[in-house]
């Protein structure tokens, strides 16, 4: 009996301490993609070819989840073509809206400093819930920076705008 009660005590100080620990919100850095972004979780990064052999597009992806909320930074080469800015991030939004399964609800042009971008908003089904994804894409320096914020519809939390809005370039 004596020993279960400090064990106790201690798991509840553990699952106190973890849970405060995935709220506290801390910058994250990428030197090397040159951005930096506010996250409430341990970032995980994963790079991958999204091109083809002949011709490769590396995507990296810097990833996390807290409070049923899903956050996402995606920098992605591209190469360099004729299309303009815009056309480019209007093409770059539709493929995001396609490949996640989703249907556009609202978009606009933004900025991130003097980097074009666009602004929207998507319902998708993530699993059996109905999603609602908001995300950010600007184009700088020859790649395409994408954040998105994934929830539950029925989560109306600010975090996922203070997330969107943190995004910064470093360079």
């Amino acid at each position: 009996m004596k020993l279960k009660l400090p064990f106790l005590l201690i798991l509840v100080l553990s699952l106190f301490a973890a849970a405060n620990a995935q709220g506290q919100w801390k910058e994250f850095k990428s030197a090397k993609e040159n951005f930096s972004v506010l996250v409430p979780c341990e970032i995980e990064s994963s790079t991958e070819n999204v091109g083809t052999p002949e011709n490769p597009q590396l995507q990296t992806y810097f990833e996390c989840s807290a409070d049923s909320i899903y956050y996402n930074v995606s920098v992605t080469m591209i190469p360099k073509g004729p299309a303009d800015d815009d056309t480019l991030l209007e093409a770059f939004q539709n493929g995001l809206i396609e490949g996640m399964n989703s249907t556009l609800i609202s978009g606009t042009s933004a900025k991130s400093g003097t980097a074009p971008g666009r602004s929207f908003q998507a319902s998708a089904k993530l699993g059996a819930i109905d999603g609602l994804m908001d995300c950010r894409i600007y184009k700088k320096d020859g790649k395409i920076y994408s954040l998105t914020s994934a929830v539950a519809v029925t989560n109306k939390s600010p975090d996922r705008e203070k997330f969107l809005a943190s995004f910064k370039f470093i360079k």
